[in-house]
């Protein structure tokens, strides 16, 4: 592996001058058919490596006409290598093995065809199951290039009809698929900018004289987007920039697949989506800013290597590994570009100027009452002195029993700002302008280190991977509620807590909530005694909620060829369900964002009779049970015609035809 990656960098470095983005993996070109309409013109409302939520978008999300019911087909020879139905992710998903080492995979489909869709249903009967991932045996069940093999659907985590596809190699790394060459999407428009942030990275670094991120939004010219007034900095500070790409025939928004950054003429950054090991595609948390994602919702991308981000293998190694450092009364000409799969290409352009004037204190006092706020940025605990009213006022902070004094480093909007440095220590209080405030700071866990955590009524135990980088962390017990670090902190791998809790609580029906802001999230909890064990796979709030109400149920079709029913629950979420006519299990298929599940039949022989019973249990174990009786439809009998009644009828059909042609003829004579 490290022999390729000397050749990959030779060959870039030989080219670089040209600015062209270097493919370091080769592609077989029309090896893969188009899975959907193959031969015309499709779109996409999405590629690989689409900024998501808490992943990289894993290959194309194809349009279906914004409806479901259309035919798949197998991109290449090959045989089913796993088959999943679940609630969510792929919903329907289809794994299809080739024998040049590839792999293809179709997701949110309606439903499987042909042999596929007879071994998924005898499989899923066998287990009584309506999820399910199951792997036949190499070859078991062949597919051929072009065979139809599955229905375009909505199911799983889908926001709406579309078919997802993947193609994969041998070491399940994701590949763009646009790179094999499919002649059915067009690409001509370049990638857009939208802003730019300049963030200083530590406690002596200034942008605008400023601590904390700072936004720019560049103009388009005919050479590129571009900020015309030189901007000034000092310190250590970093790059984010928010861009999406365009393409042919609709307005979808898509992801980046290449940007570069110099600095004075030479590379600073380099990353390329060209490859994402399915396992790291998490790691998307340390590529973007995540704590600007969690409070505006917008992915800004980091133009350098933040601490911890070592697995992703997109990225070109570089001494500097993105981050600026800017001295005073230098110049800094800085060009970012950045390119799409077809490598239509966009640049924006902008100047630093290493910045050798002093902090300026704006201070203009006013009547309103003072008041304290404080928050962590990187090792930087950043204070707040809002309505300041004495621009010498001094900040002290009690840490491990000493005193530390801060003087003010900038005001703006008669806001007092206060720096200190965490790897110093960490401060129990904050005392300012006559006001103090006890801070709900723990310990300080450093990134690669096993530990286990006692405090208080709370156990928390980190992995040796559990952290990207040092956590200050803060935590905050409310008697039933509780504050584990920041939300705005992304972790790479779960965390074991266990939380004694001072009241009572039913265990069957209790567990620990994950809340941030209007989502409330359920988490696997075991109890022992008034002892909440879970794992929680992001930092922030936590809360120990009963649900004591069972799922609702409501009949929508019930009769001997189709069963069908509303299900819900309002708080924990749907576990499972199970149905039975006659004491015999029925297969039913779910979509969970219509809450609604549906019978499939064995084959168009199978008849439902008899006493019917639906459970549907919640994941607090609260169960809702509906009951029922489907009974034998009687035929038809269409009564027969008298003689009278047919006599009648042929009348009415003779005036109706004398009407039509009196009508016929009264056109005629008017021409």
């Amino acid at each position: 592996m490290k022999h390729k990656l000397i050749i990959f960098l030779v060959f870039y470095t030989s080219i670089v001058a040209f600015s062209q983005k270097v493919k370091e993996l080769s592609y077989p070109q029309n090896y893969f058919m188009f899975p959907i309409r193959p031969g015309v013109t499709n779109h996409l409302s999405g590629t690989l490596g689409d900024l998501r939520s808490m992943h990289f978008h894993g290959g194309l999300d194809i349009k279906t006409e914004q409806r479901v019911g259309l035919p798949i087909y197998a991109a290449a020879d090959g045989y089913v290598s796993e088959i999943r139905v679940s609630t969510g992710g792929y919903g329907n998903g289809l794994f299809i093995k080739h024998p040049n080492g590839y792999t293809t995979v179709y997701g949110h489909l309606l439903n499987y065809e042909g042999k596929i869709a007879e071994y998924c249903k005898i499989k899923r009967k066998e287990l009584q199951t309506f999820e399910i991932s199951i792997k036949p045996e190499a070859n078991e069940i062949p597919i051929r290039k072009g065979q139809i093999i599955a229905i375009s659907g909505n199911s799983g985590g889908s926001g709406g009809p579309h078919l997802h596809f993947e193609i994969r190699n041998e070491f399940n790394n994701l590949l763009n698929p646009l790179y094999f060459g499919f002649d059915e999407i067009k690409d001509n428009y370049s990638p857009q900018i939208q802003s730019f942030i300049l963030k200083p990275l530590n406690i002596d670094s200034r942008v605008n004289k400023l601590v904390g991120r700072q936004y720019y939004y560049p103009k388009k010219t005919a050479d590129g987007y571009k900020i015309s007034t030189p901007i000034l900095a000092k310190g250590e500070i970093a790059v984010e920039l928010l861009a999406f790409d365009k393409m042919n025939y609709n307005n979808n928004s898509y992801g980046i697949s290449c940007i570069e950054m110099f600095v004075n003429g030479e590379e600073s950054f380099y990353y390329h989506l060209e490859k994402i090991p399915v396992e790291d595609s998490k790691d998307i948390n340390v590529h973007i800013d995540y704590a600007l994602e969690k409070i505006i919702g917008k992915k800004y991308q980091r133009l350098m290597l933040a601490d911890g981000n070592d697995e992703l293998p997109i990225y070109k190694p570089n001494e500097s590994a993105g981050k600026l450092k800017i001295e005073p009364g230098k110049t800094y000409n800085i060009e970012i570009k950045t390119w799409d799969s077809y490598e239509n290409l966009s640049k924006l352009s902008f100047e630093i100027f290493g910045d050798t004037t002093q902090n300026i204190l704006n201070f203009k006092p006013n009547k309103l009452p003072e008041s304290i706020e404080y928050q962590v940025d990187e090792n930087t605990l950043i204070i707040n002195l809002k309505n300041c009213k004495d621009p010498q006022t001094v900040c002290e902070l009690g840490v491990n029993g000493k005193i530390e004094n801060l003087a003010i480093q900038f005001i703006k909007n008669n806001t007092a700002t206060y720096l200190y440095d965490l790897r110093k220590g960490l401060p129990q209080f904050i005392e300012v302008g006559g006001l103090q405030q006890v801070t709900n700071f723990n310990k300080t866990i450093f990134s690669n280190q096993k530990i286990n955590l006692n405090s208080n009524n709370i156990k928390i135990r980190f992995k040796e991977k559990s952290l990207y980088d040092t956590l200050y962390l803060e935590i905050i017990d409310r008697m039933g509620s509780f504050q584990i670090g920041q939300a705005t902190i992304p972790i790479k791998e779960p965390i074991d807590i266990e939380y004694v809790t001072s009241g009572s609580y039913n265990s069957k029906n209790s567990a620990v909530y994950n809340i941030y802001g209007n989502s409330i999230r359920p988490l696997n909890t075991e109890w022992e005694g008034k002892k909440a064990k879970f794992t929680a796979r992001e930092l922030g709030n936590f809360a120990i909620l009963t649900d004591n109400i069972a799922p609702n149920i409501k009949p929508i079709v019930k009769d001997s060829l189709k069963l069908s029913f509303k299900i819900n629950d309002e708080l924990s979420g749907i576990k499972n369900f199970k149905v039975e006519v006659n004491g015999q299990f029925v297969l039913m298929d779910y979509d969970f964002k219509k809450d609604l599940i549906w019978s499939v039949q064995a084959d168009t022989t199978e008849k439902y009779k008899g006493p019917i019973k639906l459970i549907v249990t919640d994941n607090a174990g609260n169960s809702a049970v509906y009951e029922s009786t489907i009974e034998e439809e009687l035929p038809v009998i269409k009564p027969k015609k008298s003689a009278k009644n047919r006599k009648y009828s042929k009348g009415i059909k003779s005036v109706k035809k004398s009407v039509k042609r009196k009508k016929s003829a009264k056109k005629k004579r008017k021409k």
